[in-house]
């Protein structure tokens, strides 16, 4: 789990993603002409990652609820506009082509948490 929190952590640095989605305003990504590419909190979300509680045996991560972009039943029951998703399709292929030109890193592990499967703790 250590290795898989590094490189979540380092896909959040890349795209300038801090806690609840909001703009870390460090991100590492540089353009071709080697000017700091803008965060991406105004269309990107990940999970925030607690490298300093995750370890080899423990992945700490933020909840955040989704679902399957493929999902066409549930894109419909939360009325997402075909707009949406042609800006949704959009913005994963600009996060893609971001990771493989820009960032030079490519996280592999790009698929939606499970929703109600693991609720997030209440103290």
């Amino acid at each position: 789990y250590r290795d898989e929190a590094e490189n979540a952590a380092r896909f959040a640095n890349d795209f300038g993603l801090g806690i609840g989605g909001s703009s870390s305003s460090t991100t590492t990504a540089l353009a071709r002409n080697n000017e700091t590419l803008p965060d991406a909190s105004e269309w990107l979300r990940t999970p925030y990652i607690y490298t300093d509680l995750s370890n080899e045996q423990l992945l700490v991560q933020e909840y955040v609820p989704s679902f399957k972009v493929t999902d066409k039943a549930k894109l419909d029951s939360a009325k997402i506009s075909e707009e949406d998703r042609i800006k949704l399709a959009d913005d994963l292929a600009r996060a893609y082509l971001r990771q493989f030109c820009s960032n030079l890193f490519f996280s592999t592990d790009p698929h939606p948490g499970k929703a109600n499967e693991f609720p997030p703790c209440r103290s």
